[in-house]
């Protein structure tokens, strides 16, 4: 009877001591797959500030991107990638000193702290120049403006909101 208490007590120590290694090995796998997600640009962007890059604020990568076919086998590091602006870039960024600083206050307080943080006020506004050596910044600013940068979502989006501003406004950028 105690030899089978004994044996019981042992089952039950090395398997409470597996559990505890395969937790913490979980974990460990855990913090490892954090450290392989993919970034990009000298920025570091990671995948998403990357696409909002593209898609919001309309930069060209090069090489190509897509997110579908890079080949990830070769590791995290996709830094040889680079963001040009477009013609569109600018209109994005006109439309966000315009969204900030002319739209009303309490809608924009929070994109306004979060510029105001980085350096852009309605004095010195945002510039594609800018934009494109902050392009971290640029995401977290257009998140505290929109959430998602609902007027960038589309192209017809960007181009009637451009259509609205002043020639004055259409310069700032």
């Amino acid at each position: 009877m105690k030899r089978r208490k004994l044996v019981l007590g042992i089952l039950i120590v090395i398997l409470f001591v597996s559990g505890v290694f395969l937790a913490t090995r979980g974990m460990e796998m855990v913090d490892e797959k954090k450290k392989e997600e993919p970034f990009f640009t000298e920025a570091h962007l990671d995948e998403t500030e990357f696409g909002i890059m593209i898609h919001r604020f309309y930069c060209i990568p090069s090489p190509k991107y897509d997110a579908h076919t890079i080949d990830r086998s070769t590791g995290p590091d996709f830094s040889f990638y680079t963001l040009s602006p477009t013609d569109d870039t600018k209109k994005a960024v006109a439309l966000m000193n315009t969204m900030i600083y002319k739209s009303d206050e309490s809608l924009t307080e929070k994109a306004r702290k979060v510029a105001k943080k980085n350096g852009i006020t309605k004095e010195t506004p945002l510039k594609v120049e800018w934009v494109m050596k902050h392009p971290k910044e640029t995401v977290e600013i257009m998140r505290a403006l929109t959430g998602e940068g609902d007027f960038l979502d589309s192209k017809s989006a960007l181009e009637r909101g451009y259509d609205l501003l002043t020639e004055e406004e259409k310069e700032n950028a």
